[in-house]
């Protein structure tokens, strides 16, 4: 992914059509994937995303219209810029005012997400799969859930060194390598469902009407890929996964069945990529905070007793 410095990022806000006046600009620090800013011009502020494009491609909704006025047909190409415009414009995540292919402009939420307010752990558990309910209704156009090929890109150079060996050991390589082959004997995928993929509680909005952020992710998977995923993203017990699967069958408009042993081997999955993650990314911002939550998920790996040997102590 392309980074940019301060003055690039100044430069390349500034110049952007949908903003005409004197603005204001301040990097958002919470997350660790994509440069994001809250931008203020007149009075009004907004969440500009940066997403490390080729800056091309013109502006899919004048800052003046709202989503509501838009018609949405078709999206002919799956990217988080398109799946925002769609997304946006049902309701489900704040208002979209521009897009190109380098960046994102939406309406700036004031309030606190899931992670930031002081609430039991399963009513926080319970909004998201009251979000990710509505989420799966939608019906569009998407890239599949490729496990295998998930896996092996987090295996591969990361954006700062084509040296694989500067990230991972032979080792370690070789064992992750045997726990994709076991994996690929007993995932087998329906990918029918439109899911996030990183339904995180950061990524939640608690309003009247809940608003989901961050799309990176979005694809065509299982429903129980994404309800694995918000289990081991968010760290949430195991214990506490029977009441979350029977929420979900209760409220969800399509009854859909959930299968409980589908959803433990999407966990196996969820957390040995989640770890392999933030283990690359603790390799090239040397953060103590994502070496400790790399260790986390490949702690949770290990308790599921997929394979033999430990996880945790391989990626130690």
């Amino acid at each position: 992914m392309i980074k940019k410095n301060v003055d690039e990022i100044t430069n390349d806000i500034t110049d952007l059509p949908c903003f005409s006046q004197r603005i204001k600009i301040s990097e958002i620090k919470q997350g660790y994937s994509h440069q994001c800013y809250k931008v203020t011009e007149q009075g009004i502020d907004y969440f500009v995303k940066f997403l490390g494009g080729q800056n091309v491609g013109e502006p899919s909704i004048p800052k003046q219209n709202t989503p509501k006025q838009n018609t949405i047909k078709h999206v002919d190409v799956c990217t988080e810029q398109h799946f925002c415009l769609v997304a946006s414009a049902m309701g489900i995540t704040p208002a979209l005012y521009y897009q190109s292919e380098q960046w994102l402009v939406s309406e700036y939420i004031q309030e606190k997400t899931l992670a930031d307010l002081e609430l039991p752990l399963l009513e926080k558990a319970k909004i998201c799969i009251e979000v990710m309910s509505q989420f799966h209704q939608i019906s569009i156009d998407l890239p599949e859930l490729k496990p295998e090929t998930i896996i092996d890109e987090l295996l591969g150079p990361d954006a700062f060194s084509e040296v694989i060996s500067e990230v991972f050991s032979v080792a370690q390589r070789e064992f992750i390598q045997t726990i994709k082959d076991k994996l690929n004997e007993v995932l087998h995928p329906l990918n029918n469902i439109c899911c996030h993929g990183d339904i995180n509680f950061a990524n939640v909005f608690p309003l009247k009407t809940p608003k989901l952020v961050d799309f990176e992710c979005v694809c065509l998977a299982d429903v129980e890929y994404d309800l694995a995923m918000m289990v081991a993203v968010n760290e949430i017990p195991l214990n506490y996964l029977p009441q979350l699967v029977s929420y979900y069958q209760k409220i969800s408009p399509a009854n859909i069945k959930i299968d409980t042993g589908s959803v433990m081997r999407y966990l196996v999955f969820c957390y040995l990529i989640n770890g392999l993650w933030y283990f690359k990314q603790y390799k090239s911002t040397k953060e103590e905070c994502l070496l400790d939550l790399a260790l986390n998920q490949f702690n949770c790996f290990d308790q599921l007793k997929f394979v033999k040997a430990s996880l945790f102590e391989k990626m130690r």
